[in-house]
């Protein structure tokens, strides 16, 4: 197979397993997770190739899913309480998705700043939004309100972290610039031991 069609196959054999499961017995979440296990251990070389091919897709359909994400909520509205949704918005941002990064990275080699920085920015909302639509799509008798508590706060998610992300990697960059440098890696990548960020160049196959 030529290296340019690996990252395609990849996805094809992703969505083959998914859909197998999906139309006969099994779960098509864990059935792509079995098939992508399967091919990192038969061909070692097609998961280092679709990386790159990966990440411009899953860009894209982070993008897709933002955008119809954001127009169901608004379809269907808001019928909780106001107020109540603001406390609960205030105590994830400020309190439990800080504490829970913070007891994850307990013994991680990671600066307060760092963990500061993580705990503020991440992780991202995109699995919220698949486990909220999930239970919309149950039989739960508080679907409805269970959807629009998730979804409300992915929404304060990105204004909050929209609004404050440039102010936030000056503020990293100005704590963690003094490290060793690495050519082309961003100061938080040099002392996370994250890789520097690259262009990708198609293979000439």
């Amino acid at each position: 197979m030529r290296r340019r069609y690996e990252g395609a196959f990849t996805l094809g054999l992703a969505f083959f397993a998914f859909g197998a499961a999906q139309a006969t017995f099994g779960n098509g979440t864990i059935a792509a997770f079995v098939a992508g296990a399967g091919l990192a251990i038969s061909r070692v070389e097609i998961p280092e190739s679709f990386t790159v091919f990966s990440e411009s897709l899953s860009s894209v359909f982070q993008i897709a899913t933002f955008v119809l994400f954001g127009a169901l909520t608004f379809v269907i509205g808001l019928h909780v309480s106001f107020w109540r949704l603001m406390l609960f918005v205030t105590f994830v941002f400020v309190l439990a998705r800080p504490l829970a990064v913070m007891l994850s990275f307990h013994k991680a080699n990671l600066s307060l700043p760092e963990k500061m920085f993580t705990a503020w920015f991440g992780p991202k909302g995109v699995a919220s939004m698949l486990f909220a639509l999930l239970i919309l799509d149950s039989a739960d008798p508080h679907r409805d309100a269970t959807f629009e508590i998730a979804a409300y706060t992915v929404f304060a998610s990105i204004v909050a972290h929209g609004l404050t992300d440039t102010f936030g990697v000056r503020w990293i960059a100005s704590r963690v610039g003094s490290g060793p440098k690495l050519p082309g890696a961003h100061p938080f990548a040099q002392t996370t031991g994250l890789p520097p960020v690259t262009r990708y160049a198609p293979p000439d196959v």
